[in-house]
C-alpha cells in the first residue's frame, strides 16, 4: 500500500464511523475508496460525501486530495444490493 493510500485510510478511519469497512485502491495516479458503514444508513448521499470530503480536505494536501478520484459511501444493505446488481 502506498503512503498516500495509508494516509487516506487513516483519515477515513478518523471519522469514527460505526462498523466501517474501508478499502482504498490505486489505479495509475488515482485512488478510489469505498466505505461501508452502518452510520450511513441514516444519512443521505450528499451528507455522506460532505463528511468524507471535508475530512480529506482538512487532512491532505491539495495535491493528495486531487489524487482521490472517487469515494463510494454506502450502508451495508446498500452494498449488498449493489453487489447483486453487478453480478
Amino acid at each position: 500500500m502506498s503512503r498516500l493510500e495509508n494516509k487516506v485510510v487513516s483519515v477515513l478511519r478518523g471519522l469514527k464511523l460505526e462498523t466501517a469497512k474501508i478499502s482504498v485502491e490505486e489505479s495509475g495516479t488515482s485512488l478510489f475508496a469505498t466505505i461501508v458503514s452502518n452510520s450511513f444508513g441514516s444519512m443521505d448521499e450528499a451528507d455522506r460525501q460532505t463528511l468524507v470530503w471535508n475530512a480529506l480536505r482538512e487532512s491532505l494536501t491539495e495535491f493528495e486530495v486531487a489524487a482521490v478520484e472517487f469515494v463510494f459511501t454506502v450502508a451495508p444493505g446498500e452494498a449488498e444490493r449493489y453487489a447483486e446488481a453487478a453480478s
